[in-house]
């Protein structure tokens, strides 16, 4: 019997840093905007600039009308995504991430709704002084939400466009004990709300934003789907969601409704599509 060695596989395997350089050439807008904005944090940091107020836009009713506003609409996002995680079995882990994370951010603005309420005679006496976050610590109470939100929102679009389960929770996770770290050290250990929101905002919370909108634009554009595009903001909309109007052009987290429905449709008629972008 003679035997035919096969073949040995000559193919060179590139290194970590051609690897990278070619990631890096792939997405070289990407990474172009994520410098700019260093840049803008940097800036940011040194200076803080500050807008002045706005005269009579300094009482209270504009922030609990956008207050309350933001509530309805978050608290509605977040049922409606654990509605739809309910009904189709309880097997999209994207669906029921976000739809935590809307319901938990929506306490922040829970906050604000009752820090608008002051006493008629004197403006600086807060009639629910749980909710008076110019105290660091009730301050912290709220705003980790923000921590959550951002951290579920990256393993949401990562569970649909990978199926490991280190790229989809070890980065959020990543993300959510850095957040803490920032505040914990910001307003725990030095009690600065100032410094501490600007260090999360432009350090952690706008780069992460972009990136998972980044993230959607490529599931968008490897999957053919038109939603995740839109979230990306890479073009308007062809179509709507029945009811959302004309406020879902100006708010992309309502474009996440879209993408649930249209992602579980897919799922349901062409399993071997939904899964077919790579981080």
């Amino acid at each position: 019997m003679k035997i035919i060695a096969e073949p040995e596989n000559t193919t060179a395997k590139p290194s970590p840093l051609t690897t990278v350089l070619q990631i890096v050439r792939k997405h070289y807008v990407f990474f172009i905007f994520m410098v700019l904005l260093a840049v803008l944090m940097v800036l940011v940091m040194v200076y803080r600039p500050q807008l002045p107020g706005f005269g009579e836009l300094k009482a209270n009713f504009f922030v609990f009308g956008l207050s309350l506003q933001a509530v309805v609409l978050i608290l509605i996002i977040g049922i409606f995504l654990l509605y739809r995680w309910i009904k189709t079995g309880r097997q999209v882990t994207s669906t029921l991430a976000w739809a935590i994370a809307f319901l938990a951010y929506s306490s922040t603005f829970v906050g604000l709704l009752f820090k608008s309420f002051r006493s008629p005679s004197d403006s600086s006496i807060f009639l629910f002084t749980w909710a008076n976050d110019s105290i660091p610590s009730i301050f912290f109470l709220f705003r980790r939400t923000m921590i959550w939100w951002i951290g579920l929102m990256y393993i949401g679009i990562a569970s649909i466009m990978t199926k490991s389960r280190l790229k989809q929770f070890g980065p959020g996770i990543a993300f959510v004990g850095v957040g803490y770290l920032i505040f914990c050290i910001g307003l725990l250990g030095y009690g600065q709300i100032e410094p501490t929101m600007y260090a999360f905002l432009y350090g952690l919370w706008t780069p992460l934003c972009a990136a998972i909108t980044y993230c959607f634009y490529i599931y968008g554009r490897d999957s053919k789907l038109a939603s995740p595009k839109i979230i990306g903001g890479v073009r308007p909309p062809r179509d709507h969601v029945p009811g959302l109007g004309a406020v879902a052009l100006y708010r992309w987290d309502l474009y996440v409704l879209h993408l649930v429905l249209r992602v579980q449709h897919l799922a349901g008629h062409h399993p071997g599509r939904v899964r077919d972008a790579s981080l």
